[in-house]
């Protein structure tokens, strides 16, 4: 464990090989830069097929 206001969540030194909980390199294991994804198109059609009425 970590000593409070002392050593990171992961314990002292950064020891071992993993990512810590309080590292910035964590984040990384988590986000990628390509799954970003922003448009600023609106949709046109929203329908998916199960949501069509019955004939």
């Amino acid at each position: 464990g970590a000593v409070v206001g002392q050593q990171p969540f992961g314990g002292g030194r950064a020891s071992g090989t993993n990512d810590k909980a309080g590292s910035k390199l964590n984040l990384l294991r988590w986000i990628s830069p390509r799954t970003i994804k922003e448009t600023f198109v609106p949709p046109t059609d929203y329908r998916y097929p199960f949501m069509e009425e019955d004939k």
